[in-house]
């Protein structure tokens, strides 16, 4: 399951949906209107929380919905990210 912040939970439902066979059309005359609450919502507690939410929530969309070819890929380019947020 997606951790924390909402990242990643949008795009995997749209692969799910397209996955079961159904269509994805864009409207660019929709509107959202989001609500927010006094506690709670999307917000991380800090950057290190928001970096192992991001991490954890990319290998599980990506333990998903990416071909395995990509594995590594996907791999180098944590440790790159990994070693420049280390740098911060």
């Amino acid at each position: 399951k997606f951790k924390g912040n909402a990242l990643w939970e949008d795009i995997d439902c749209a692969f799910r949906i397209r996955k079961a066979g159904w269509r994805i059309s864009y409207c660019p005359e929709a509107k959202v209107r989001h609500l927010r609450g006094q506690k709670g919502g999307c917000r991380a507690n800090g950057r290190i929380v928001y970096t192992y939410n991001q991490f954890a929530n990319t290998a599980y969309f990506a333990a998903r919905h990416a071909q395995k070819k990509h594995y590594h890929t996907w791999f180098i380019f944590w440790i790159y990210r990994l070693e420049y947020l280390s740098r911060r």
